[in-house]
């Protein structure tokens, strides 16, 4: 009994260093934390490609992560320069990192007014390629980004086809593409790049029933050498022909 007795106290002992243990660990760790955030902002704006790529990768990595995600939103200051710094990489030279920015800023479902705002600048500029980033993530973003719809719609007339598919792929996810506009836009499936058509294509299924226009089209597409362009088609026929 006595014996029993000195296990039961004992154990509760362990308990509370193990707890007191694991608090001052936290706390001890929290200058360690703030130094790896500084380390990865400067990795993110590196000159060095190397550097940068794997700065965007962990940082992708980090914000699949509801609990990591939920630690970058109470540190707001920190979180307002990786989105700052997130929308410029929109524009990077390398495709691999405007990729990741696309990704690490859709998770940010509960910061999209202030990337909403720093996307609008890019959707009023000139450059093409920023246009297009900043559309495919408007697409992600979805109908929380709905107010950017007003930026959007003048790009429907892009004299690139690439801005106009991604144009057409955003409004489908944020609100709709206008009825008059769809029989334009499905020629786009034509498009020599898959990347258009992969996202006109996604849009039309986005669109439904109201796309019925484009069902010839997308059926001469089922057989689309790109993959993704195929997945796409089939899903917008399906889509257009289910009541």
């Amino acid at each position: 009994m006595r014996t029993e007795t000195l296990q039961k106290l004992l154990l509760v002992l362990l308990i509370f260093l193990a707890v007191f243990y694991i608090f001052d660990f936290k706390k001890a760790l929290k200058p360690f934390l703030k130094v790896k955030k500084t380390m990865l902002i400067e990795d993110l704006v590196s000159p060095n490609l190397l550097e940068r790529k794997e700065a965007f990768d962990k940082l992708e990595r980090l914000m699949r992560v509801p609990a990591a995600r939920a630690a970058f939103e109470k540190n707001e200051d920190v979180l307002e320069e990786i989105v700052l710094i997130t929308v410029k990489a929109l524009n990077d030279p390398q495709q691999e990192i405007r990729a990741q920015a696309v990704k690490i800023l859709s998770y940010q479902t509960k910061n999209v007014s202030k990337v909403v705002t720093y996307l609008i600048p890019l959707l009023q500029g000139r450059d093409k390629l920023a246009q297009s980033n900043a559309l495919v993530l408007l697409s992600r973003l979805g109908l929380k980004a709905r107010k950017t719809r007003v930026y959007v719609l003048p790009l429907l007339e892009s004299e690139s086809n690439a801005v106009r598919a991604d144009a057409a792929l955003a409004l489908s996810a944020i609100d709709k593409i206008p009825d008059e506009k769809i029989r334009e836009l499905m020629l786009l499936l034509d498009d020599a790049d898959p990347i258009t058509r992969r996202n006109i294509a996604k849009a039309l299924a986005n669109t439904g029933p109201r796309a019925n226009e484009a069902l010839p089209l997308l059926k001469k597409h089922v057989n689309d050498p790109d993959v993704f362009v195929r997945n796409n088609v089939i899903e917008a026929i399906k889509n257009i022909t289910t009541p």
